[in-house]
């Protein structure tokens, strides 16, 4: 059966070619300028934010980034229109709930960082042995949406685990909070360069 292995390749979005398509605006130096400003700014207010907010004005601000990416993975996911999505979103609310319930315990909060290790050990072994997982036909294999959907909470919810437990570690937490969101900032702008 063949699916849509022979479609013309019709280049990158922002290629010029014969049909006088128009060239991309986003010039290299444009981005990366996007981005320093981008970065600075958030610096600036996650810095503030963190020694003046406490852990649960944090951690509201950081679950509203989460669930605006678990509305974009379900969108990845297929899960079922628009209904689909917004199931996984609440879903993906509660466990946050969870995790709250967790850092405010201060019990508990080791086992979700552990489960996210091995969760992030499985995706590496994963990842040297990548097959690709559509079928000839185009179409995924059954369960995929699932395991997606899945790989999304145990993405999401220890990564938003993880920051609120640290802000709230201690008198130390809002420095280490911004040590580490500082250091994952410079490795996204210095990857640019690579």
């Amino acid at each position: 059966m063949r699916g849509n292995w022979n479609m013309p390749w019709t280049g990158f979005p922002g290629d010029r070619d014969a049909s006088g398509s128009r060239a991309s605006r986003w010039k290299p130096s444009r981005v990366l300028k996007q981005r320093l400003i981008t970065a600075a700014l958030l610096i600036l207010l996650v810095g503030v934010g963190a020694f003046v907010l406490s852990s649960a004005q944090i951690g509201l601000i950081f679950a509203a980034f989460v669930l605006a990416g678990a509305w974009e993975w379900s969108g990845l996911t297929n899960l079922g229109g628009r209904l689909g999505r917004i199931f996984y979103v609440m879903l993906v609310s509660l466990a946050l709930l969870g995790g709250w319930w967790l850092v405010q315990r201060r019990a508990g909060t080791m086992g979700v960082l552990i489960v996210a290790l091995a969760w992030w050990s499985a995706v590496a072994m994963a990842l040297i042995r990548y097959r690709p997982y559509a079928r000839r036909d185009g179409r995924t294999r059954p369960g995929r949406a699932a395991a997606s959907a899945l790989a999304g909470i145990l993405t999401l919810v220890p990564a938003w685990t993880a920051l609120v437990a640290l802000h709230h570690s201690g008198s130390d937490g809002p420095e280490w909070l911004l040590y580490l969101l500082g250091l994952v900032w410079v490795a996204d702008s210095g990857a640019y360069f690579v």
